[in-house]
């Protein structure tokens, strides 16, 4: 038979700490027993060097007997269940180059199915790799009916007369879903979240088993994705082992979320997002995605309920975003309660599509007022609609026959929707965003009507509360609540660029809005702002977007639309007007403090007593970030005017682009870019930035996962998705003017 000298195969360690089906370890055996092999080469297992155990056998002659006996180590495998697994590897060492011999028998003579591999590395450990799912006898072998594994060194021939040999992790290996191998699924049949365990590649091997070579190529994450349906949401490959790791995941469905310990490079694969079920700040739901939040303070229960619209990607057709609750005590933590309120049954039911409301009390009750969408489109027809659904315990929920419309008269029947519900002495007030008739076209208004009893039938409006100025504009998510001496209005605003939480006031008792100079709350990367108070602070919960395609390149529209759930802490300024910080139980949610050096200066910095100063353009470059991350750093600005300095990320050189927040003090904001290796700067998104009379600007970066919000001065938050932030190098940049860093922090989980 021919010797060649080819193989392509699994990392030794990557298949071995994963293996799904281990036959024979040396790690629990006894030194100097037999390690449960026949008494065949004389096996012994011995202890080498590093500690690590493995079976030693020396092939010998057997004039007296059975000529070949020992001339292999024959392990029997009758209580094994090979769990539908194929794929066959050991680690051998030997000091020849030699074929090596498998023979899987099975009982009674069922079967006897051998296949030769070439080891070529004398006197070095070897993986060696065997395919049982072709070849002889392959159809015969099954799960639990086997009777010994034989391993032959030197095929079966007298060669290795005297020789010894090494073996060690005998097992079964690839991919598994729920204990069954991944190669016994039928072709699109996983959905939902799917769970990968095993040992997972790509690669090619050769085996003989008819004196010809045959070349076995192997693609763990293309058989995998054939078993994927439509309706997959998300694949977990965390409990895996993966070499040559690539995402073909989005021939099933575009939007599969994929979770791993850690990236891969090379370009064959889309964005592959890390852990997301252990969040520290920010919170998703595994695979699926939070639509506009709907929090509630319960301050019987001494905790905020937090409804969100559970948003799939993709929702299904006529019936999509039901509504899901969260329960925190912190707001660091939670507790995922899962469906409170379904969809509707029936495609031509009003809440086929439940959309954003509110939770409120009354005596022993809660409410629940959110809109019902009508998912199909008649003209002329109403589309929206104010429901209702009420609950003993503020989980579980009945829907009742209760329903508001907008008006005949005057009012859009496709724009009635988001109400909000507050209480000022004995009334109950609510407030709808629409949109009303001004004698030349259809303008955004927030409809206010009032109750004194909120399970009535009767409610007296609407009046206008606020009227906007562009038809194509809409309140969406409007939100009124009282703080010392002025009254708030927060919504989101629907269009383009201005696509921001924003919010007017007035003095209580005043008739008219005032718009402030600084009228948004975060930039483009937070939306749905609506907000709770615990009875001390307020706090706004809103969601970061996700982009399309999971890249950053993405756009925050159509898939883009639902994220992550961020929120702040909201407070009054002493003019009335508003200012977002970091919510206090964030402050030591991280506990490990890390060094943090950097590990390049360029021209132009300087260090003293470690503080830095950067001067012109110049940078500071640090190591890869962790996948939950707190930084602090205070930055102080010499002139005031001038300067433009901040951070960039995903500054790994394999990458065509790094992500960068700017302070832009001459500007007076904050930007988010892409800044291409090549040249070219793009725009992302932009909050407005107050200029510090001290010229310091006190920042804190809360990082969990791809969720990246920036706090300024106690004053500003800026929320982005940036893809790729953890697991990567950043860096802090001076392009104008001197600013000098002092205070760095970093903790981790």
């Amino acid at each position: 038979m021919k010797r060649i000298a080819f193989f392509l195969i699994l990392c030794a360690v990557s298949t071995i700490t994963m293996a799904q089906v281990v036959l024979w370890n040396g790690d629990d055996k006894e030194v100097g027993s037999d390690g449960g092999f026949w008494n065949r080469a004389d096996p012994t297992v011995v202890q080498e060097e590093g500690g690590n155990k493995c079976l030693k056998v020396t092939l010998k002659a057997n004039p007296g007997g059975w000529d070949q006996e020992h001339h292999n180590a024959a392990l029997p495998v009758g209580d094994a269940n090979f769990k539908g697994l194929r794929r066959l590897s050991f680690r051998l060492k030997m000091s020849d180059q030699h074929n090596v011999m498998v023979q899987l028998e099975g009982k009674d003579g069922a079967y006897n199915a051998k296949r030769v591999f070439w080891y070529d590395t004398p006197d070095e450990w070897q993986t060696m790799v065997y395919e049982y799912s072709v070849g002889p006898d392959a159809d015969k072998i099954t799960d639990d009916g086997s009777n010994v594994i034989a391993i032959w060194p030197f095929e079966e021939s007298a060669d290795g007369e005297g020789k010894t040999i090494y073996i060690d992790d005998i097992q079964l290996e690839g991919p598994m879903v729920n204990g069954v191998a991944v190669r016994t699924i039928a072709d699109n049949s996983l959905s939902g979240h799917v769970v990968i365990t095993g040992a997972v590649g790509k690669g090619n091997y050769l085996n003989t088993w008819d004196g010809g070579w045959h070349q076995e190529a192997y693609d763990d994450y293309a058989l995998l994705a054939k078993k994927l349906s439509r309706g997959v949401t998300s694949v977990d490959l965390r409990q895996a082992s993966l070499t040559n790791a690539r995402n073909v995941f989005a021939s099933a469905n575009p939007n599969t979320l994929i979770f791993v310990n850690q990236l891969f490079p090379g370009d064959d694969y889309a964005y592959i997002e890390t852990s997301e079920d252990n969040p520290a700040f920010y919170y998703k739901p595994i695979g699926n995605y939070v639509g506009d939040p709907m929090p509630y303070y319960d301050s019987d229960a001494g905790e905020f309920k937090i409804m969100y619209l559970y948003e799939q990607r993709p929702n299904p057709a006529n019936f999509y975003h039901p509504f899901y609750m969260l329960r925190s005590a912190d707001l660091s933590s939670f507790t995922d309660v899962g469906e409170v309120l379904p969809t509707g049954q029936y495609a031509d039911s009003w809440d086929a599509a439940p959309g954003t409301g509110c939770m409120a009390k009354q005596d022993n009750t809660y409410y629940i007022y959110y809109s019902g969408n009508y998912t199909r489109n008649i003209p002329n027809e109403y589309r929206q609609k104010i429901l209702r659904a009420t609950s003993a315990d503020g989980i579980h929920w009945t829907k009742d026959s209760w329903h508001m419309q907008a008006p005949a008269d005057g009012w859009d029947k496709n724009e009635f929707r988001d109400p909000q519900i507050w209480k000022e002495g004995d009334t109950w007030h609510m407030v709808v965003g629409a949109k009303k008739w001004n004698g030349s076209t259809n303008m955004p208004v927030v409809a206010e009507y009032t109750t004194n009893d909120l399970g009535t039938a009767t409610w007296t409006g609407p009046t206008v509360l606020a009227e906007g100025n562009n038809a194509d504009n809409f309140f969406e998510c409007p939100d009124v609540f009282t703080m010392g001496d002025y009254t708030y209005l927060v919504y989101s605003e629907i269009n383009g660029s201005d696509r921001k939480v924003h919010y007017l006031y007035k003095a209580n008792g005043a008739n008219g809005w005032t718009t402030p100079a600084i009228d948004v709350l975060d930039g483009q990367g937070f939306y749905a702002g609506k907000t709770a108070s615990d009875g001390t602070d307020r706090y706004i919960f809103g969601w970061c977007s996700r982009r399309a395609g999971l890249t950053n390149d993405g756009g925050v529209d159509g898939d883009g639309w639902s994220g992550t759930l961020v929120t702040h802490k909201l407070y009054q300024k002493p003019d009335g007007t508003l200012a977002l910080t970091v919510p206090h139980t964030f402050l030591n949610t991280l506990n490990v403090s890390r060094t943090l050096l950097p590990r390049e200066k360029t021209e132009g910095v300087t260090e003293s007593d470690g503080s830095y100063t950067l001067t012109g353009v110049s940078s500071l470059s640090f190591g890869r970030l962790k996948y939950k991350n707190e930084l602090k750093a205070t930055m102080t600005a010499s002139s005031n005017t001038n300067e433009i300095f901040g951070f960039s990320f995903v500054d790994n050189s394999d990458k065509d682009a790094v992500y960068t927040v700017r302070l832009n003090l001459q500007d007076e904001k904050i930007y988010f870019n892409k800044d291409a290796r090549n040249g070219g700067v793009t725009e992302i998104s932009q909050v407005p930035l107050p200029r510090s009379a001290n010229r310091e600007y006190n920042i804190r970066i809360y990082n969990d996962q791809s969720v990246c919000v920036l706090y300024v001065n106690d004053e500003v938050a800026f929320t982005n998705r940036i893809y790729g932030m953890p697991r990567n190098p950043w860096k802090m940049v001076c392009e104008q003017g001197t600013v000098t860093v002092s205070h760095l922090e970093w903790k981790t989980d």
